[in-house]
Formats: structure tokens, C-alpha cells, sequence
């Protein structure tokens, strides 16, 4: 979840050369939204007028037939209830990354909806926690509804209290993460991923893993661009937005909502 320009579906799609590669976003509205970042919208904004609208490249076959595209929004239950329902008709996704608005209600919402699509087994990754300690999003930042604090808290009790979840979407949580892993590193501030394991009871001998969290790593240089060491730290930085490894898809459908290609 959180496609912007596809660099990251590209990236995919070298590292496993036989997955297929599927990105959801708000592809539709995608400019409108970006917006309220300029920096990304600007960018954006200059692809368009360039002619190049990477979804639209995706769906013309440039990229292949192993990388389709979903023009959704996350942040919208009965639009991903709907693309839920389409995308479970096909083999379970191996890893879903959810990387889009970074708001507490889509990250905890989008977890419960996405994971019956993983197989048993699988990985779903929740990028940028660290936005539980940033101002400016839809919780108080460190208050007990933030992302980071539900998961911990399921670490220490086993239980998923989500102010966002019904009962029976709790229930299911609990029932099927087998474990879940922060992992913090720190640039010129923390950065956080949850690594989530769905359970797979055909496992010999499967039992549920410790529940662990995982000390932010010292501060040190990283590879890559130092430019985006700001990892959208306010709510104005939020990009609407999976990207799910899954079949072969050959639908020639044109993009709109919850459609895909």
C-alpha cells in the first residue's frame, strides 16, 4: 500500500524475479492529495506534464506482466472491503506492505483487512511506527491508540485493543499473528517498522513466537539519499496509499475505483 511513482514496485520486482508484483494507491486523486507535500506533489506534477503516469504504464504492459497496479484508497473501508473481496479470489499474497497515510486509524484498520489475505505463514509489514511519536497525525503522539503502543501492548497481553477494530476484527488478530517484531533504527531521528507473522497452523508443531521489540540501532551513516532522512514527520507529509506479492493477473480493466490492471 503506497505506490507515489513506483520506484519501490520496481525494486520488487528485480529483488523476486518470479512474483508478481501488485501496488495499491489513490492513483485517481493522487495529485490532489500530494498536495499538502509539495516537494512529492512537485515531482509528481512534473511527471504528469511530461506525459509519464505510471500507473497508466503499468496497466499499458511496460513494466511486464508481473506488476499490476490497484487504484484505491486506504483510507476508505467500503472501497478496500470491496478490493479485498476481488483480491481473495486469487492465492494469498506472501508479504503485504502497508506504507501509505500513516495515520493510526488506516495503519490498524488496513492490518485487519489486509492480513486474511497473507497465507499462513506469510509477512505483513506496517512501515513508519515512528509516526506514533510525531505530532500532527490522528492520535496524540505516545497516547495508548498509536500503532506502536496497540502492538506493543499485544506483545505484552496477547490481546488487540484497537479503539479502530470491532470485537470480531480483534479476535481475528489475536488468533492469527503468531508474532510481531519492531524494529527501530536511528537516523537524525528514530525510524520504526512492524514485521507481523501470520500463523500458520499446518506447521508441525506450531506454536505462537515471542512478541519482540527490537532497541533503535545506534546512530550511524546509511547508505542511499540523506535527503529523506525526514520521513513524513506531520500529518501534511501523510501519502495516501500495499505492495503485495501475488498471481498472475490478466485483467485488461482501465483503472477507477477499486479497479486495477
Amino acid at each position: 500500500v503506497g505506490v507515489f511513482k513506483g520506484a519501490s514496485l520496481q525494486m520488487w520486482k528485480e529483488y523476486f524475479p518470479e512474483a508478481d508484483i501488485v501496488g495499491l494507491d489513490y492513483f485517481r486523486n493522487q495529485l490532489k492529495v500530494l498536495k499538502r507535500v509539495p516537494n512529492l506533489a512537485r515531482d509528481l506534477w512534473y511527471d504528469q506534464r511530461n506525459g509519464r503516469n505510471f500507473a497508466a504504464e503499468v496497466c499499458s504492459g511496460h513494466y511486464g506482466p508481473r506488476m499490476h497496479v490497484i487504484d484505491a484508497n486506504q483510507s476508505d473501508m467500503a472501497e478496500m472491503k470491496t478490493v479485498v473481496q476481488t483480491l481473495s479470489q486469487g492465492r494469498a499474497f506472501d508479504v503485504i506492505i502497508e506504507d501509505g497515510s500513516h495515520t493510526m486509524r488506516d495503519q490498524q484498520l488496513n492490518l485487519a483487512l489486509l492480513l486474511p489475505l497473507v497465507k499462513p505463514g506469510g509477512i505483513y509489514v506496517i512501515e513508519d511506527l515512528h509516526t506514533s511519536f510525531q505530532n500532527g497525525y490522528d492520535e496524540p503522539r505516545g497516547s495508548e491508540a498509536t500503532t506502536y503502543n496497540v502492538l506493543q501492548a499485544f506483545n505484552a497481553s496477547s490481546k488487540f485493543r484497537s479503539k479502530f477494530l470491532d470485537a470480531n476484527q480483534a479476535a481475528y488478530l489475536e488468533r492469527w499473528i503468531a508474532s510481531t517484531e519492531i524494529v527501530s533504527i536511528v537516523r537524525k531521528e528514530r525510524h520504526s517498522m512492524g514485521f507481523i507473522r501470520k500463523m500458520d497452523f499446518s506447521a508441525p508443531g506450531a506454536t505462537k513466537l515471542q512478541h519482540t521489540v527490537t532497541p533503535a540501532a545506534p546512530r550511524r551513516r546509511l547508505s542511499g539519499n540523506n535527503n529523506n532522512n525526514n520521513i513524513y514527520p506531520t500529518k501534511k507529509d501523510a501519502r495516501p496509499s500495499p505492495i503485495m506479492v501475488k498471481r498472475r493477473w490478466n485483467s485488461t480493466a482501465r483503472l477507477g475505483a477499486g479497479r486495477w490492471c
